[in-house]
């Protein structure tokens, strides 16, 4: 049985207001993910915002809150599963969700939080057989006294990763917003190019300085077991490719990163086939970043000290350079 592993992650899902857009959109992406006999397992997050949303009125209505957490916030992707299983149903596409006492994860407690253990493989291989789509959530799962218990938030990727591993898969899928990574943020250099391929490595260092593509525990997961992640939206219009393999840009960042409302850092991650001396000598032309104290490293080359009016300038002027 060929199957496919597929994350969605709570920006593809978006708030409650964005499902009539989203979910058809979801819907298609599975359809065209599906060929012959092929399944997709699905890890799901909740609705954007909506276990923050259960954390915070938890924090409001107990005075030990930590004690009521595990019971209430499970019930956000606990929500957001059964709501996408029955949506795929009623539009003909065969699926369910492993929620409550079918949660299929299994998680064991450390000092102060949970780690992941294992999965119910019997209740995934079962539903499979009966089902297209099988959708788990991403971060909830069972202890060993079978009650609710949560991973961080940023667990759900690595259940991925674990998913893809259990299943001998080697690629797997994620669903987000706005999907393909740029090498500069396109609100301020509309021109930015796509990226077709990142490193290990390079994702990591992108999050390091940047947004999270994906959480850290699961690239290094990743890493070890040798399984590439497709970064895409559910309209797959562009895909970035996360492996050992880096792409060809020598340039393959600009990030931008707010001090204080006043002041911005600019960070340009680069390839080892940049000629940094070449590049600091064109750089020093350019007036949006006379000012900025520069430090350079191995791998990338910051500046300090941008102020706002300047810094769209400074990401166009940098990214036009690199190009």
């Amino acid at each position: 049985m060929k199957v496919h592993v597929v994350k969605v992650g709570e920006s593809a899902l978006g708030r409650a207001k964005d499902l009539p857009q989203n979910l058809p959109l979801i819907k298609g992406f599975l359809e065209k993910k599906r060929k012959d006999d092929e399944k997709i397992i699905l890890v799901l997050s909740a609705l954007s915002g909506h276990s923050r949303k259960i954390r915070g009125i938890a924090q409001s209505l107990f005075v030990s809150a930590e004690k009521f957490e595990p019971i209430l916030l499970p019930y956000g992707e606990f929500f957001s599963c059964k709501m996408l299983a029955s949506y795929l149903q009623d539009q003909g596409l065969r699926a369910c969700a492993l929620i409550e006492n079918q949660t299929p994860t299994k998680l064991e407690a450390l000092e102060a939080s949970y780690t992941f253990s294992s999965f119910d493989t019997d209740k995934i291989h079962q539903s499979l057989e009966h089902f297209d789509v099988v959708i788990v959530p991403g971060f909830v799962g069972l202890d060993s006294n079978q009650n609710y218990a949560c991973l961080e938030f940023d667990g759900s990727d690595l259940i991925t990763v674990e998913l893809a591993k259990q299943f001998n898969e080697k690629i797997c899928t994620f669903i987000k917003e706005p999907g393909a990574i740029t090498i500069a943020n396109r609100k301020h250099v509309p021109e930015a190019a796509f990226l077709e391929k990142l490193s290990y490595d390079e994702a990591l260092m992108y999050g390091q300085f940047g947004s999270r593509v994906i959480h850290e525990s699961a690239l290094e997961k990743a890493r070890e077991y040798e399984i590439e992640f497709i970064l895409c939206n559910a309209v797959q219009t562009q895909h970035t490719h996360i492996s050992h393999a880096s792409g060809s840009e020598k340039i393959f960042a600009i990030l931008y990163h707010c001090v204080d409302r006043v002041h911005w850092d600019l960070r340009v991650l680069h390839r080892n086939h940049l000629d940094q001396e070449d590049f600091l000598m064109r750089i020093a032309k350019i007036e949006s970043i006379l000012s900025c104290k520069t430090i350079i490293h191995k791998n990338r080359i910051e500046f300090f000290g941008l102020s706002k009016e300047n810094l769209s300038r400074a990401m166009q002027d940098l990214y036009r350079l690199a190009s």
